[in-house]
């Protein structure tokens, strides 16, 4: 056995996503305002910590009660998600790879938790290999695992809020996107990490499917791109922005009501 070697990679989830759903392909382009936050999701990958071969060991008790392994030439298995994005990422010669994967959040509750998932993950392989990519880039490749690896419906944001961290603005020309810092006030922002509460009702959300629902409804239209909804999402995005710079929380608040309205 080659002697062992692991990185750890963090990720935050996405909250308080403001413009969601025009980071999508049938929407084209569209603003985003989100905030990523803590509890995180860690991935540890080793490599060489055992006799090599094509089979990958997952650890991920979030979804599976115990470890398992996966052959690489015998794929999808039982993780799809987790697999895909691992087979696309491992550096050149691993060998002995093991993997392990929590979060800090349940899977499915609407959080952007698989897209934080994959960026942690491409962010540990990358390490293995002596890969340090840029967020932009590693957003990139977590959304194509997703939508051209496993065919899924996926905007963007996610993978981006996981990337970036903190409070950003997406400008989204799909499925391009460029980040834009958003500078909140020292008090306001302590005082919305008070305040910020995530309530988990225990039925999973089902991204992928809501996703084709929207697109259905919007398939009569002979413009979808311009629809009134994504267009109220839009602007929910830019005046979240600005309550947030401005420190006003209760404007802030009422931008996510419109979002949700809309």
């Amino acid at each position: 056995m080659s002697p062992a070697r692991a990185f750890t990679a963090t990720a935050p989830v996405r909250v308080a996503d403001v413009g969601g759903w025009t980071d999508t392909w049938f929407a084209r382009h569209g603003t985003v305002f989100s905030i990523a936050v803590e509890p995180l999701v860690t991935v540890r990958a080793t490599s060489g910590g055992r006799d090599g071969g094509s089979e990958v060991v997952v650890h991920a008790p979030d979804v599976e009660a115990a470890p398992y392994g996966f052959d690489l030439h015998a794929l999808p298995g039982r993780q799809p998600l987790l697999e895909a994005a691992i087979a696309s990422a491992l550096p050149p010669g691993a060998a002995g790879i093991d993997v392990e994967v929590k979060a800090g959040v349940p899977p499915g509750c609407a959080t952007g938790t698989s897209g934080a998932v994959v960026v942690a993950l491409l962010a540990a392989l990358d390490a293995l290999g002596g890969q340090r990519p840029a967020a932009r880039a590693l957003a990139r490749r977590a959304h194509q695992v997703e939508t051209e690896g496993l065919g899924l419906q996926s905007g963007v944001q996610d993978q981006l809020a996981a990337a970036h961290g903190g409070i950003y603005r997406f400008d989204v020309r799909y499925p391009e996107a460029f980040a834009h810092a958003v500078r909140v006030p020292p008090a306001a922002l302590a005082d919305l990490d008070r305040r910020l509460v995530l309530v988990y009702l225990g039925h999973p959300h089902r991204s992928s499917a809501v996703h084709e629902e929207v697109i259905a409804g919007l398939a009569a239209r002979a413009a979808a791109t311009e629809h009134p909804a994504l267009d109220r999402l839009r602007q929910a995005a830019l005046a979240a922005t600005r309550a947030a710079a401005d420190g006003d929380l209760a404007a802030l608040g009422r931008t996510w009501v419109d979002a949700t309205e809309a």
